[in-house]
């Protein structure tokens, strides 16, 4: 039986990681998990050092900052330098070769784990001698199933059926959430009878005080409120998305999509995560708008069935986005490899 050490700086990709934990403990594996939001303190980097040592091999993943990443980065540093295999977990499309701070150890992994097809060649040439799996996500094995009833949502947030809803999902970080919530006030100043309702989630990560968010016309669900993203997606007729990662769901419904680019988001990915324009903006997934005027139009488009680039956007995400897997293929490809490369380094030893 084998030691498996896994860190995640990010939700998401803890998510993952829990549910590939059970599976191995159920085999008979043993299994460290270290999951935060926050950077590593001393005490906890030195006890990730001594559990690689410990460890057969290595998972983490790779978080959107290099202070989120930091005890990810200890882990594959330290593997690297006692000859541990490790591997890369990549929570969206493109990650794989973003995110600066992973370049010194990325040329080393031993296997990566990427959610897309269309990623395949990227990883390769990115991480030259790693396995490249395409896994997918655990949690988009159920994106395309609807768990509450979308007029239960609307009618708990007291949202008409008729209206149309915008759902905007927060991030962690307040500046960005104003700044956003300031597009969407200005957007209903431009709309002399706004015919939209827009939705404004409170990130579970986020540990700002949810009354930060009122005043700008939104109808808030603080996190407390225990409606999650997942389940205000299938109710809303339009996603804005910020930088959430639950667009994937999005996806898979295929709704129509947003990308808020306000200066802030703009900067945020091209500092923290080395992306200029999101993939599936790239890739005409979903469109991207810079601000209130834009929106706005996209939203009037959609609700008067003139948003032109719907059939396209849906095509395109069909595409990208197929039938989710069956439920367990994720993890059983993430154990699969594991075992694949612990077997293939005993062969190679025994040479």
């Amino acid at each position: 039986m084998k030691k498996v050490l896994m860190v995640s700086g990010m939700l998401n990709t803890t998510l993952a990681f829990e549910a590939l934990k059970k599976s191995l403990i159920e085999a008979g594996d043993t299994v460290e998990l270290y999951a935060s939001t926050m950077p590593p303190v001393s005490e906890t980097v030195q006890k990730i050092k001594d559990d690689v040592e410990w460890a057969d091999i290595v998972l983490v993943g790779m978080a959107s900052s290099p202070e989120l990443a930091a005890g990810e980065l200890v882990a594959v540093t330290q593997a690297n330098t006692l000859g541990k295999p490790f591997g890369l977990f990549a929570d969206k499309s493109g990650v794989i070769a973003g995110r600066d701070w992973f370049t010194p150890v990325r040329d080393r992994a031993s296997f990566v784990f990427i959610q897309f097809e269309d990623d395949v060649e990227l990883a390769q040439k990115t991480c030259p001698h790693a396995a490249v799996v395409v896994t997918n996500h655990p949690k988009n094995e159920d994106a395309a199933a609807v768990n509450i009833p979308p007029e239960q949502i609307r009618a708990r947030l007291g949202i008409s059926q008729a209206a149309s809803m915008v759902f905007v999902p927060g991030t962690k970080t307040l500046d960005i959430c104003l700044e956003v919530l300031g597009l969407v006030k200005e957007a209903f100043a431009l709309s002399s009878r706004p015919e939209f309702t827009v939705v404004f989630g409170q990130h579970p990560g986020d540990q700002n005080d949810v009354s930060n968010y009122d005043g700008f016309g939104a109808v808030v669900v603080p996190k407390s409120a225990g409606i999650r993203a997942e389940d205000l997606i299938p109710a809303a007729d339009v996603f804005g998305n910020i930088l959430s990662t639950t667009v994937d769901r999005v996806m898979f419904l295929r709704k129509p999509a947003l990308w808020i680019r306000t200066p802030s988001v703009v900067a945020f990915q091209r500092d923290k995560e080395g992306i200029n324009l999101p993939i599936l903006c790239e890739r005409g997934l979903a469109l991207a708008v810079y601000n209130a005027r834009e929106f706005v139009n996209a939203i009037e488009q959609v609700k008067n069935g003139q948003f032109a680039n719907l059939a396209n956007q849906q095509a395109l995400q069909a595409k990208m986005f197929p039938q989710p897997p069956p439920r367990g293929t994720a993890v059983r490809l993430m154990a699969e490899t594991l075992e694949n490369v612990l077997e293939a380094r005993l062969v190679e030893a025994g040479k």
